[in-house]
């Protein structure tokens, strides 16, 4: 039995449990609840900060990220708006708010059918759902279906007098049919019940100077500053609207008004000197600034102004950030003007001064976030990608809402190998964004690598397909659609292209399509379409010969060929392609003329070089095709597919010394190539016992341990093992081994890194299964020998 003192301590226990359970949900409650209290009042920015801080307890929390929504439609980010809806919707489909408001965006970037599918979606749940008939009722005007609009419109008027957005429709529909004195009856009627609503007012404004009743207008407008004086952006429109009329004078003195109402507010003069820039030119807008910043001399704001007017004269830009600096060597403004000064030394080349000024920053803030970001884009290039992550890491731990952190985190982390890592940042910046169209690119990009199609799919399906800047990606979903044999998407989203691409490249798709089909005269005709369009197009020409060929005709692509090279008698790269049929047709000696005529025809065409030596290579002949890889290199050093061939070359004829060298020359024009790592990687663990020279094989494919490739992984886990780190090894060997089961090299490979753990039965097993079927590989003899030794044990 408890006592009853320990009876106490656990009931106190619970209690806490409980309150700690039920403690974050109340926390989360009430800062909604402040969100939306702000958010009434118009204060935009606390209101983001309490929905931060509900989203920090419950990122998932819908309302919050509806609201988020709403703040973006208040910026006017649209393209944010759209992605928080997208995702709201996405998770709660039920949510009709959010519905309806995606139902508007579609319908203002002209995706009318997207739009209209949002309003029925709507009223299937909720018949009488006013936002949702008010859509409608937008989208029937918008396809001239006038008499269906105003019908809704009325009806809704009817059962909400005022409606504003109701108003609005019907008030654009009479100006539309140039009743403007209709509209104003209609918007007069609104105002009487929503007096404060800006946007009745503003219409009403727009109407009367389609009337040309410009003294009225100016009236309304002069009222409205009077009675909401500080509106800044009333200000700026009744300024606009004298620029509209002409009278740059009057507009020009409302904004000294409205610097008057509050002297030491440093927006409106900013206004002002924006205003001179667009109006008056940049000398007077020069002059006006700098007579602020001499009456102003610690307003650091109309120094950046001038920065920004001295965008095209870099030298006074600089001269003045470095000014801001020397006034403000620790403060804010100070580190703005260093990152400033930073992003100029980049754009002129010189990143070395740029990241020592990102060095300086950051060790004076070391949670700069813009120089953090900065120094780690220049950290990628350099091929750094632990510091850059570092960086990031430490300004993502500081915003977790940084979409841009995440992005440049996914770059860091795909270009260093860390796929997974690369995958997971992409999918983080999408929830803070599901709109942003380039993210879910690179992200159904990874999830294509990673063999996961549907994935990829789902998330390419979701985007705006009938965007002119989308284009790649129906082409990507084309490509996965054939992947996944889904046929008959593949073939009227090929159709579809056309609708936003004239230059032949639904045709191009199709043909594809077909191809995989095995359809090849279908195929023929659709790349036919594009030749119209593009006859020397040499991508689609090779499609074509495919074709023939798949068909087992070569005489049909020979000749096609022929016809266009006796047209373009000094076009390498068509001869290049003759050579390929050729080639493809295992025509080897009638290959060989026609690259060697590719090679006289032009000595920079790398690939005549390659497809002449790989022939004599396949005939054993090596001598012979590394002095053509050796002729291309004369004029072309750094050309990578070319030291490549050499490479491999010399490797095949196991004149390995050789290949290690001109791998390592490749690695020196290229550090990423992945194929040139891992062979020069593996050509040293196979060749030496330096303990110099496998570390450094080591640390060239020290990225790949995050690899899903067998034959990379591989390598890596082979490595650490001669280095003696068996741990990483066994984890690496062990996911290769998994991937592809029963092959006796990498049995192999597990088994030696087994024993030298100390997994001695499991080596043993491995051991005997990879010798058990007398399959010579690398390592037989070896394998033999560590098995019986271990046996004798």
């Amino acid at each position: 039995m408890f006592s009853t003192g320990k009876l106490r301590v656990v009931l106190l226990s619970s209690f806490l449990l409980l309150n700690a359970c039920g403690g974050s949900e109340d926390r989360e409650q009430k800062y909604l609840e402040r969100a939306q209290a702000y958010f009434n009042d118009n204060n935009y920015d606390k209101t983001r900060v309490e929905l931060k801080n509900v989203l920090q307890i419950n990122p998932k929390n819908i309302e919050a990220r509806y609201m988020m929504a709403l703040l973006a439609e208040k910026q006017q980010n649209w393209r944010k708006m759209y992605g928080m809806l997208l995702g709201i919707v996405e998770t709660n489909p039920a949510h009709l708010k959010a519905q309806n408001k995606l139902g508007k965006l579609f319908l203002f970037s002209g995706q009318v059918d997207k739009a209209l599918a949002k309003a029925e979606l709507v009223l299937v749940a909720d018949a009488n759902n006013t936002d949702a008939l008010i859509l409608q009722a937008a989208i029937y005007m918008n396809q001239g279906e006038l008499t269906k609009s105003a019908e809704i419109i009325r009806s809704v008027l009817a059962s909400d007098p005022g409606n504003i957005e109701a108003t609005v429709i019907l008030a654009k529909q009479y100006a539309n049919n140039k009743q403007y004195k209709d509209a104003l009856q209609l918007l007069d009627s609104a105002i009487s019940i929503h007096p404060d609503e800006l946007s009745l007012a503003l219409f009403k404004i727009d109407y009367l100077v389609a009337l040309k009743s410009f003294p009225e207008a100016e009236s309304v407008f002069a009222s409205l500053v009077a009675r909401f004086s500080d509106n800044a952006a009333l200000h700026y429109n009744f300024a606009k609207f004298y620029i509209a009329w002409g009278n740059l004078d009057k507009a020009e003195q409302v904004l000294h008004d409205y610097i008057a109402l509050d002297p030491i507010a440093v927006e409106p003069k900013l206004a002002l000197s924006e205003f001179l820039l667009q109006q008056r030119g940049v000398e007077a807008a020069e002059q006006a600034l700098k007579k602020l910043i001499s009456e102003n001399p610690e307003s650091y704001d109309f120094r950046f102004a001038l920065v920004s007017l001295y965008k095209n004269k870099p030298t006074q830009a600089i001269a003045e950030l470095n000014e801001i600096v020397r006034l403000d060597v620790e403060g804010e403004a100070g580190l703005k003007a260093n990152n400033l000064l930073a992003r100029f030394s980049v754009q002129q080349g010189d990143t070395a001064q740029a990241s020592q000024i990102l060095d300086n920053i950051i060790a004076q803030d070391s949670g700069n976030s813009e120089a953090l970001m900065l120094r780690s884009t220049l950290l990628v290039d350099k091929g750094d990608f632990e510091a850059a992550i570092a960086d990031l890491r430490t300004v993502m731990r500081n915003d977790p809402d940084s979409e841009k952190a995440f992005m440049l985190s996914a770059n860091a982390h795909f270009k260093s190998g860390y796929f997974d890592l690369a995958e997971d940042s992409l999918e983080k910046a999408l929830i803070l964004n599901p709109g942003n169209t380039q993210v879910r690119k690179n992200l159904a990009r990874l999830l294509v690598r990673n063999k996961d199609d549907q994935a990829a799919i789902e998330l390419l399906e979701a985007m705006d397909l009938s965007s002119k800047d989308n284009a790649d990606v129906m082409v990507m979903l084309v490509d996965l659609y054939i992947r996944t044999q889904a046929w008959d998407k593949a073939i009227a989203l090929a159709q579809s292209i056309a609708n936003i691409n004239n230059t032949g490249l639904s045709s191009y798709k199709l043909g594809q399509v077909f191809f995989a089909q095995q359809k090849y005269s279908l195929a023929i005709t659709e790349y036919e379409k594009v030749l119209l369009l593009q006859p020397l197009n040499i991508e689609v020409l090779a499609q074509l010969s495919k074709s023939y060929l798949s068909m087992g005709n070569p005489k049909q692509a020979e000749k096609m060929l022929d016809t266009l090279i006796a047209k373009n008698s000094k076009n390498a790269a068509l001869l290049n392609l003759k050579g390929e049929v050729f080639s493809a047709a295992r025509q080897a000696d009638s290959a060989k003329l026609v690259f060697e005529k590719v090679i006289g025809l032009d000595k920079k065409f790398a690939a005549g070089y390659r497809n002449l030596a790989s022939i004599h290579a396949a005939q054993k002949n090596y001598q012979k095709a590394k002095e053509i890889f050796k002729s291309g290199l004369q004029e072309l050093p750094e050309d990578t597919g070319l030291l490549l061939g050499l490479a491999s070359t010399y490797e095949i004829n196991r004149e390995l010394d050789a290949a290690i060298d001109t791998y390592a020359r490749l690695l020196k024009v290229d550090q990423n190539n992945k194929i040139a790592a891992n062979n020069l990687a593996a050509l040293i663990a196979n060749t030496s016992d330096n303990t110099e020279r496998l570390k450094y094989a080591l640390s060239l494919v020290k990225t790949f341990k995050n690899y899903k490739v067998p034959a990379l992984l591989d390598t890596y886990a082979w490595l650490s093992y001669l280095n003696g780190e068996y741990d990483a090894a066994v984890i690496a060997m062990e996911r290769v081994v998994a991937i592809v089961p029963d092959f006796p090299e990498f049995e192999y490979h597990l088994g030696m890194i087994y024993a030298a753990s100390g997994r001695t039965e499991e080596a043993m097993q491995v051991l005997e299964k990879a010798v058990a079927g007398g399959v010579e590989f690398t390592g037989f003899d070896k394998a033999r020998e560590k098995l019986k030794e271990l046996k004798t044990k």
